[in-house]
């Protein structure tokens, strides 16, 4: 493998001690699935070094690493190696590109800059999907530029495609999911509203479309942050009361996996990690009136609202899979006539966590801990 994913100069972390003993590469993999995440992120330096690894299993073994720096808290890590790796990316795939801020470095060499180059381009579709919205998501700062990012990486995912099947279509829907959480972090709820409602109104037009799946949930998840915004801003000015029972259509039409996910996330994450609060209580399940008054309340907070759309982004996405929460949403309700096929998985993940001694297995055991980790899919904390 080409050095430019064990240079040295990606890693923040590096193993405290080199041992002179040989150690297989499946010892390594082993780590990854019985370690801690110290012995684990560890494991991932020391296979990185090995010289037989393909450039896409190197990648692949990266996207490990950080999503380990995650699930270790170790954001600040995650954010800096994600740069790092991403402008090694960028300039193998740009080998003449110059860095005008190289010479302001020069200029005043007491401030050193750490520059971070566009997401690549990713021309021969080598570096995954997922991998590339890692990336992004790291080392970006949540604003409207990184909007406008993820409709390049929109453009992007969609052009590599030779047809719209359903895999692509959920990968779409995962984006806009960034999208709205971007705009809700920043506060832009005017551009939320409009943006969502937009989308609504484009599945309206296609009525199979909005009709089937991925839509039909998709269509509802929207509807369900829809009327949060909408109520969030009438309680600013008092008149909640007076205006949400216009809503209660549009509150029907929400599934019940939309609601128990919001209800999933109230009893398990806090409003917010730098103020101490509690978890609300509310009346399961939630009716329109309990949802108005959890937002008069201030229980439906920015850090709620991502967190459930972590839930939507995972559910979307059928490698990591959601040990635990999948019955309390109600989920497994819309699998009936998949029993077969699902017992059939869950045998083959049992398999993985018996024998991690491939790359992708390692990288299987790894993806299904985010079902543990929702509150760090959009990397905000």
């Amino acid at each position: 493998m080409a050095n430019i994913l064990n240079d040295n100069k990606l890693f923040l972390e590096v193993p405290q001690t080199v041992n002179d003993e040989i150690i297989e590469d499946s010892t390594y993999l082993k780590w990854i699935q019985k370690g801690d995440y110290k012995q684990s992120i560890d494991a991932t330096y020391n296979l990185l070094q090995s010289n037989d690894l393909s450039f896409p299993d190197g990648l692949k073994i990266w996207e490990i690493r950080l999503m380990l720096h995650l699930f270790n808290n170790k954001l600040g890590i995650a954010k800096k190696e994600a740069i790092n790796l991403n402008n090694a990316l960028y300039l193998k795939e740009t080998p003449n590109f110059v860095n005008s801020s190289d010479g302001i470095a020069k200029k005043n060499p007491s401030v050193p800059l750490q520059p971070i180059y566009p997401l690549p381009k990713n021309n021969d579709g080598i570096i995954n999907s997922t991998l590339l919205i890692l990336l992004l998501r790291l080392k970006s700062i949540p604003n409207l530029n990184l909007v406008n990012e993820i409709y390049k990486l929109c453009y992007q995912i969609r052009l590599k495609s030779t047809d719209i099947d359903d895999k692509l279509k959920l990968q779409l829907v995962n984006l806009s999911y960034e999208i709205i959480v971007i705009l809700t972090v920043t506060k832009n709820y005017s551009a939320l509203s409009n943006y969502i409602q937009s989308i609504r109104y484009e599945l309206e037009l296609e009525t199979n479309d909005r009709n089937a799946e991925p839509y039909k949930t998709y269509y509802s998840n929207l509807s369900l942050i829809w009327l949060l915004n909408i109520f969030s801003q009438h309680s600013k000015h008092g008149n909640l009361n007076n205006i949400s029972s216009q809503y209660q259509n549009h509150f029907n039409s929400i599934e019940k996996t939309s609601i128990n996910s919001l209800e999933f996330v109230l009893n398990t994450f806090k409003g917010s990690i730098s103020v101490e609060s509690e978890l609300p209580s509310f009346e399961s399940p939630l009716t329109l009136n309990g949802l108005v008054e959890l937002v008069i309340s201030g229980k439906i907070t920015g850090r709620v609202i991502c967190c459930t759309l972590g839930i939507w982004n995972l559910m979307n996405r059928e490698e990591v899979g959601l040990e635990g929460i999948d019955d309390v949403i109600g989920q497994n309700e819309k699998e009936t006539g998949k029993s077969d096929e699902k017992n059939e998985k869950q045998d083959e993940d049992q398999q993985d966590d018996i024998e991690c001694d491939t790359i992708q297995s390692a990288y299987s055991i790894t993806v299904k801990k985010w079902g543990q980790n929702i509150n760090r899919v959009y990397c905000l904390e």
